[in-house]
């Protein structure tokens, strides 16, 4: 009897598109007589639908034997969803509830790994409540102008994939910045921007007969004027993706070494990937970490995979074969 997977992909976040994708990805590289596949689309509203038809979570998820987290962003990596599939008892890929909720959290993420030993930019952490009126946000920019060196990069602070997210230059794109950010998330996480090569890494739990698989450090090289790894670089052409870049040994093997810690650090199931910035001189800065990357055809995952003789297919493999070991 084949295994009866659901693909959840779509979600409430602004990632809903690439979510779409990465999910569609998915499906075409586990299509196989052992696996029974459903295609579970869920629409902006949160409202689960399979073959078009509006479905109960509860009710579904007693069809099926695992499901496969293809939600970035909101519900699907902020630990929404996995506190429901824990608490029916249901099998899936995703990280547990606790650490999705942490890793999402820049933050946070930055606290724990700073007291790990690993070096994150410098920055300062703006709610919502503090800036209730433009002087106030003109205040924040004050500060920042009196300790940073400019530019500064402004995020949201528990968004992934660029969203909200401002490289200031100037006393008025920091408070542009400010304000742009609060429009998608409660609190604002401004850091010193550091300059150089950017850097990509997943680990994949169990991989090739290891306990943290590190891949090889993929090199993002954009045309983007914003100064950053942007939405438009993510997901759009792989041509900007190289396996591996122009990292000396050295920096590869902590890069590698940092992902891993990271991915331990915070406590992370099956897979991650951790982005950093390798400075010529300060060496290499941890940025943030994704408890669900992306897994469009062009993602760095799969691109990285196939840097390394391997395939999207094999890993989903390996992950499901994994996941059913443990249960």
């Amino acid at each position: 009897m084949a295994l009866r997977i659901a693909v959840l992909r779509g979600g409430p976040s602004h990632e809903y598109d690439i979510s779409l994708k990465s999910g569609e990805h998915i499906i075409s590289q586990i299509d196989s007589p052992e696996y029974e596949v459903y295609d579970v689309v869920v629409n902006p509203h949160g409202v689960w639908h399979h073959q078009g038809v509006e479905v109960q979570p509860a009710d579904f998820i007693q069809k099926i034997d695992l499901l496969l987290n293809a939600i970035h962003g909101e519900y699907g990596e902020d630990g929404e969803l996995q506190r429901f599939l824990e608490t029916h008892n249901v099998l899936h890929n995703s990280s547990s509830a606790y650490a999705s909720a942490v890793s999402m959290n820049k933050q946070l993420t930055k606290d724990i790994l700073q007291k790990g030993g690993i070096k994150v930019p410098k920055g300062i952490l703006v709610k919502k409540e503090e800036v209730q009126s433009k002087a106030d946000i003109e205040q924040v920019a004050l500060e920042v102008v009196r300790h940073f060196t400019l530019p500064v990069i402004i995020k949201p602070v528990s968004k992934g994939s660029s969203f909200g997210m401002t490289l200031a230059k100037s006393f008025h794109q920091i408070e542009y910045g400010v304000e742009l950010a609060l429009n998608f998330d409660d609190a604002v996480l401004i850091e010193e921007y550091i300059s150089g090569k950017e850097a990509s890494v997943g680990v994949i739990d169990g991989f090739r007969n290891q306990d943290h698989y590190s891949l090889l450090p993929t090199e993002i090289r954009h045309s983007s004027k914003e100064g950053f790894f942007d939405l438009s670089t993510k997901y759009g052409k792989e041509e900007h993706l190289y396996t591996p870049g122009s990292f000396s040994q050295h920096e590869k093997e902590e890069l590698q070494l940092i992902a891993i810690e990271a991915h331990k650090l915070l406590g992370l199931s099956h897979i991650s990937r951790s982005d950093f910035i390798v400075h010529p001189k300060r060496g290499v800065y941890f940025l943030e970490i994704n408890s669900v990357p992306g897994m469009t055809e062009q993602s760095i995952i799969p691109h990285s995979l196939r840097a390394i003789g391997s395939t999207t297919k094999e890993m989903f493999d390996h992950m499901i074969k994994r996941i059913l070991k443990r249960s």
